[in-house]
């Protein structure tokens, strides 16, 4: 009996650890792999607040990538290093609302 409690307790971990990741977008950069470089350009009239990177194989972008209290200026941009291979990426500005189409 406690032997399948423990297996049950580290499949659990297990897929907790999985989920994770895909809730999070996923490291931006794993250890031993090469690096190189995101780069968001804002060409917007908005202050670009939250920037959302996510390994392409995540269910989801994730959170935040920008630091605490940064934003993107109109006209600027910022660089993400991360490891190679396939991201998602995702811009914008929170609490902008779109014209109405109407």
């Amino acid at each position: 009996m406690h032997i399948i409690g423990r297996g049950c307790i580290l499949a659990v971990a297990a897929l907790l650890g999985a989920c994770s990741s895909m809730i999070t977008g996923g490291e931006l950069i794993r250890p031993g792999e090469p690096t190189g470089t995101i780069e968001v350009v804002n060409a917007t009239s908005h202050v670009i607040d939250v920037v959302a990177i996510s390994d392409c194989d995540a269910s989801t972008y994730g959170f935040n990538r920008l630091p605490d209290g940064v934003g993107i200026p109109p006209g600027s941009s910022y660089q993400f290093t991360v490891s190679a291979g396939c991201w998602d990426v995702d811009a914008g500005s929170f609490g902008v609302a779109r014209p109405s189409s109407a």
